[in-house]
């Protein structure tokens, strides 16, 4: 089950097509997954991040998976989100 969601710090407001009001302020995903991990309750010992996108931040690099956009999560993946979460740092 899901026990929370990371937040949407990017701003996004769309009225109408061509003519009508569009703001757009992107945060990397990185920057939204740093602010949870900062900001959460829980006791994070370990983490891992899987995402088919690649904003994540540098200190991430260790904790982060990229999966495939159109075949999602695979075995290797999931090998190595398992040597991730049982690394002892």
């Amino acid at each position: 089950y899901i026990i929370d969601m990371t937040p949407s710090l990017g701003i996004f407001k769309y009225n109408n097509n061509y003519g009508g009001t569009r703001t757009e302020f992107y945060i990397p995903r990185g920057v939204e997954i740093d602010f949870w991990l900062e900001h959460t309750n829980y006791n994070i010992l370990n983490y891992v991040i899987l995402d088919d996108c690649d904003d994540m931040l540098y200190v991430q690099k260790d904790n982060f998976i990229q999966t495939d956009t159109y075949n999602g999560l695979n075995n290797n993946d999931v090998k190595k989100a398992i040597e991730i979460l049982n690394d002892e740092k």
